[in-house]
């Protein structure tokens, strides 16, 4: 249990006559509900929503009796060995962009006010680069109201933490390279850690490797 509406569960009773469980010996019944879950966000990547729900179910067997050195850590490695095979349009996180216009000034100058949420800014800086380097003929503006992928570049000379594009038109022109240890925090060691902390338990870091939180 995270807070109101967020948390995982496994249903092992139901009522019945006999007031049986729903596993008997090895045979079992039971299921689970995740409910406000990163594992069931539509923003959060295919690829992420299947290793978070596979963590998840594992945290929800082990409960209190989790070993995070054994039962966590190996697994975090894997998958971050994994997402470096992947291509940056797997791992980007899906929004809408909802509110742009009273933030965003100018884009050719890259005027943004104050206060500017995240995938706004995101935006921002993928249309101030289709401007900056003459792509408007061939790729559309994201514009307030539209569909974004956006996900966390590697150190760049415009100094942006943030980059956003439009789904099915990844542009290789101008698209930063992904930081994958971000992302992978972002996407799968944060939702993680949330889980974790709920059961009073130490969070995990990364930088080289994924340790425990000392």
């Amino acid at each position: 249990w995270l807070k109101k509406k967020n948390y995982a569960l496994k249903v092992s009773y139901e009522p019945n006559s006999d007031f049986s469980l729903l596993r008997n010996g090895d045979y079992s019944k039971e299921y689970e509900v995740f409910k406000g879950l990163e594992m069931i966000k539509s923003s959060y990547p295919i690829w992420a929503r299947q290793h978070l729900e596979k963590l998840t179910k594992l945290i929800l067997d082990k409960g209190y009796s989790l070993n995070i050195e054994e039962d966590i850590l190996p697994k975090l490695k894997a998958i971050k060995k994994e997402i470096k095979l992947k291509h940056t349009e797997d791992l980007a996180f899906n929004f809408n962009c909802r509110v742009y216009n009273k933030y965003v000034k100018s884009e050719k100058n890259l005027e943004l006010l104050k206060g500017i949420p995240i995938y706004a800014r995101a935006a921002s800086y993928y249309n101030h680069l289709l401007i900056t380097n003459k792509l408007l003929g061939k790729y559309s503006k994201i514009m307030e109201g539209n569909k974004i992928k956006y996900y966390h570049p590697a150190e760049n000379k415009h100094e942006f933490d943030i980059f956003a594009y439009a789904p099915s038109a990844f542009p290789d022109e101008i698209a930063l390279p992904i930081d994958y240890d971000k992302q992978f925090f972002a996407l799968i060691v944060e939702p993680v850690n949330r889980q974790l902390k709920a059961l009073g338990m130490n969070e995990l870091i990364i930088n080289s490797t994924v340790k425990i939180k000392s």
